[in-house]
This record gives structure tokens, sequence and C-alpha cells, in this order.
């Protein structure tokens, strides 16, 4: 009962506004610090209990997004990352699936986010998965875009909604000619391929408007938020609900 769920915000860049949520994974060591995923994901990994943590998280997602249809009434969309294992669970979008079903959620406002090295190794498994889950109307992100040799040819293989430029490729963008042009590249591919962008990793203002210049249509990072607790992010949307004819361009935490 340590686990908890924090919530970084994706900002649409024309509308200024929250527009999905990134579901990260903390562990709150109550008078201890609380630790991000990575100091024990690997170690989840190895035991196998990744398969219990990942579906916690789903079940603890889908039940916060329902919280907040009803309490905020704002349609919003949280994106979740699956690990490998679950992966090639043959059954794991129907039992997502039943979880949004229990609690009244559209699939519409699930993302399912996997990065290339996840699948590099069962490409038949996880392309069937994920095709199952977009059958179900569940969106799927890549994550991480840019950094395997093979990024591109899995746009082929597998039915993605949405990729996420990696942070590597946003750090010095606006100096940087040859990120540059990646960027730029990706971003004109996904218009032609009808995908959506989200550049991660945005931390200064001149990244902000550099990405804004080529069109991205999202963002996320420090600049526009970083992970926060349920509670919080419930305050950001009731605001941002309140004032949707002026909503905020950058929102700090």
């Amino acid at each position: 009962n340590e686990f908890e769920g924090f919530y970084q915000p994706i900002i649409n860049m024309q509308q200024g506004a929250i527009s999905k949520l990134e579901a990260l994974l903390r562990w709150n060591q109550s008078e201890k610090e609380i630790l991000a995923a990575f100091n024990f994901i690997e170690v989840a990994e190895r035991s196998g209990l990744i398969i219990k943590i990942g579906d916690w998280v789903c079940r603890k997602v889908i039940s916060q997004l329902a919280i907040w249809q009803k309490e905020i009434a704002l349609d919003i969309q949280i994106s979740v990352n699956i690990s490998s294992l679950q992966l090639q669970q043959p059954d794991l979008a129907d039992k997502i699936y039943g979880y949004l079903q229990a609690n009244r959620v559209s699939p519409s406002n699930l993302i399912i986010e996997v990065t290339e090295s996840m699948v590099i190794h069962s490409v038949e498994i996880a392309a069937q998965t994920l095709k199952r889950f977009r059958e179900i109307g569940i969106r799927i992100a890549l994550d991480d875009f840019g950094m395997g040799y093979s990024s591109f040819q899995y746009l082929q293989k597998f039915p993605v909604d949405i990729i996420k430029i990696d942070r590597v490729f946003i750090r010095d963008i606006e100096e940087n000619e040859c990120n540059n042009s990646i960027v730029s590249a990706i971003i004109a591919m996904s218009k032609k391929m009808r995908i959506g962008t989200v550049a991660e990793g945005v931390e200064t203002e001149a990244q902000f408007k550099y990405l804004y210049r080529l069109k991205c249509e999202e963002v996320q990072g420090y600049l526009t938020g970083k992970p926060m607790s349920s509670a919080q992010v419930q305050q950001l949307l009731e605001k941002q609900k309140a004032s949707l004819n002026n909503p905020p361009i950058a929102i700090n935490q």
C-alpha cells in the first residue's frame, strides 16, 4: 500500500491547456523519500512482480479517470506505460477493457505507451496485442521515438496513434541543427501519417517556442508541469475547467 500514482501534464500547444496526462508510478516510503519508478522497476521486472504492479497501475488509473470524469466533467486522456512482460500476456487488452467497463470509462480516454525496446524481441505477439487494443478503442503511443535503429519500421508494423519524441532530440533543439532536422522530419512525417506528436523533456521557453514554430502538437516536461499527485492534478483540472475561455499556456509546479 505504499505505491502511489503520480501524473504529468501533457499540453496542447494550440489550446495552451492540459489535453492528456501520463501516469507515473511512485513508491511513497512514508517518512522516507518518494522513489521514482526507475529506482525499483528493474528489480520488479527481474522478479516478475511487474505483472502485478502493472495491473495495479492500470486499475488505479482507470478508477482515477472515473473519479475525475464524475467530479470535474472534463474529458481527459491518461497514458499508461506497459512493461514488456505485460505485453506478452494474450489477455492483457481484454483484461484492461474489463476494468474500463467496470468503471464506465470510455476506451478512448486511455492511451497505452510502449517503447521500441519492449517490442523488438517479440514483434508478432506485441503486434497482436496492440491490434486488439485498437479494436477495443484504446489508443497507442510509441515512446522514446527516434532512439532505436528501426523506429520508423515499427510504424508499419504497429497501429500507432501518437509518437513521443525523445528528450535527447529536444534538449538543445534551438542550437543543434541535427536535432532540429530530426525533430522537423518526425513532425512532418507524423502529420502526413495522421499520427499525433508529443515532445518530451521540454524544460525551457526557447524549446517550447521552437516546437511551436515546428507545429508540434503537444509538449511534456518540467516547463509545463512536473509529475504531481492526483490531488494536485485535480486542482489544476478544476482551475482549467473554470477558465476554459482563457487557459494558461504554461503550468509550472
